[in-house]
């Protein structure tokens, strides 16, 4: 098994070439740029990396294999990869075009095509997508979709996000098990369909997901499952961990046309008229009295700064959990993390932490960083204009964080337990939170321009709009 490169100055200069000279398990590596009308078929096992940052494969015009950026037959690997611009005069122009072997995609970023990925049927074959991005697909004929996969065994989804789908669904899936978990399904503005449509049932799970009905969606039912003549045996569906919210009227949670039971747990629902069409059972779901901001922790988020119909600007860029390197710019390790959160790091690791955070935000970092450093319940005061970090430690407690800080400078940790309180006067101030007992509130008449924070996963329950969150 050899690794090839593509690029300027590497053995090839198209993904075509080094595809037809490759043999079964070989690597291809992509040097980071864009390779216009780069169209490759792929017969044997593969894996393609981009390199050095995203390799994009962009169409321009109608793509001469009638089927997309690159056609797979055989099991197939893809990696920091950028598909736009497919189409063919079917209107199912694919970034990858998914008919025969496996699949697995991994940190790439679809956008702008009539399918993202579209996959045939394929007897015993997987597919899996992870921390991908799918943006603006669909040709506008409602029969083309952000994923669509065909009859195969099982697609599994995580850590993704799905943005303005054109009339079609944002994920289709005909396989006989269907997972979708810890993602983000984002109609925005667009005339999206279905966010989830299991059209042939199966096995599906649905959790841990944030997923939004926009107001122009032309299907108001948000999860499809059944109702396609041909059923794929043995039925179940579980709902459970999701946050879904409808910005529209009327609005549909789950219309199951199948005769099991679907079974919903722990759901929060904002503005549905109807939760479930057709049988279901209900375990501790409740109703949101204002919408959630979404969770972006570990999704890839291409180049774009997309912006929710919840209100919320989504961070540009790959973001990553703690336990992988993070932003970029943001050069703590995990291990420099977690002695952060101990109170056991050096001064220079805090400036790195507070140079890269105001890189983040876009704010000017000053030259040197001073510490303010509160332990004890209920400890705490008013900032002092000129210190630049502020440690809460163990139930101390901060109110009117506007009041005394630079807003171009400052930043607000708080660990184990400790509390903030924010009031109208702040703005431009990080905060950064770990332990599930930390509270982050900021009220609800703040200016623009907070970002917050927070490394452990958990985002503030009470988190006014219009802000950027990094979680």
């Amino acid at each position: 098994m050899a690794i090839l490169t593509v690029g300027s100055g590497e053995q090839f200069s198209t993904l075509a070439a080094a595809v037809a000279a490759s043999h079964d398990g070989d690597t291809i590596d992509v040097r980071a740029g864009t390779y216009v009308n780069d169209f490759a078929n792929i017969t044997h096992r593969l894996t393609i990396v981009g390199i050095g940052g995203i390799a994009h494969f962009v169409a321009a015009g109608e793509i001469p294999n009638g089927k997309g950026i690159l056609v797979s037959h055989a099991d197939l690997t893809v990696e920091n990869l950028e598909f736009s611009g497919a189409q063919v005069a079917d209107n199912n122009g694919a970034g990858i075009r998914w008919q025969g072997g496996n699949l697995s995609v991994e940190n790439c970023y679809f956008h702008d095509n009539q399918e993202g990925i579209l996959g045939s049927d394929i007897a015993g074959a997987t597919a899996t997508i992870s921390h991908s991005e799918f943006a603006r697909n669909g040709a506008g004929d409602g029969y083309s979709h952000g994923v669509y996969i065909g009859a195969v065994a099982r697609l599994d989804i995580s850590d993704s996000y799905f943005f303005e789908t054109n009339v079609g669904n944002q994920i289709q899936s005909r396989a006989q098990e269907t997972l979708v978990e810890r993602s983000v399904i984002d109609d925005g503005n667009s005339t999206s369909s279905y966010s989830i449509n299991l059209p042939n049932g199966g096995t599906g799970i649905i959790r841990d997901n944030t997923i939004i009905q926009g107001p122009n969606g032309e299907n108001r039912t948000i999860i499809n499952f059944g109702g396609a003549a041909q059923q794929n045996p043995n039925p179940s569906l579980v709902i459970e961990h999701n946050i879904i919210e409808n910005f529209g009227s009327p609005g549909i949670g789950l219309h199951n046309r199948t005769g099991i039971v679907a079974q919903l747990d722990n759901n929060e629902f904002y503005h549905l008229q109807t939760v479930v069409e057709g049988s279901a059972s209900q375990s501790g779901d409740m109703n949101l009295v204002q919408p959630i901001v979404p969770k972006t922790s570990g999704l890839y988020l291409g180049a774009t700064q997309n912006v929710s119909s919840a209100g919320a600007a989504d961070p540009p860029g790959p973001v990553s959990t703690p336990t992988h390197q993070s932003t970029p710019g943001f050069a703590l390790t995990a291990a420099q993390i977690e002695r952060l959160w101990g109170g056991d790091i050096s001064h220079g690791e805090l400036t790195a932490l507070k140079t890269a955070l105001d890189g983040i935000a876009g704010r000017t970092a000053n030259g040197g960083i001073n510490v303010v450093h509160f332990t004890g319940p209920n400890q705490g005061g008013n900032a002092t204009a000129g210190h630049d970090l502020f440690v809460f430690d163990t139930l101390s407690q901060y109110n009117d964080v506007g009041h005394g800080f630079d807003p171009s400078q400052d930043l607000l940790l708080l660990r184990n337990g400790a509390r903030s309180f924010s009031d109208a006067a702040a703005q431009h101030v990080s905060f950064i939170g770990n332990g599930t007992s930390t509270e982050i509130v900021v009220d609800a008449n703040t200016n623009h321009g907070h970002t917050i924070i927070t490394l452990d996963h958990v985002l503030p329950s009470s988190l006014a709009f219009g802000h950027n969150v990094f979680v």
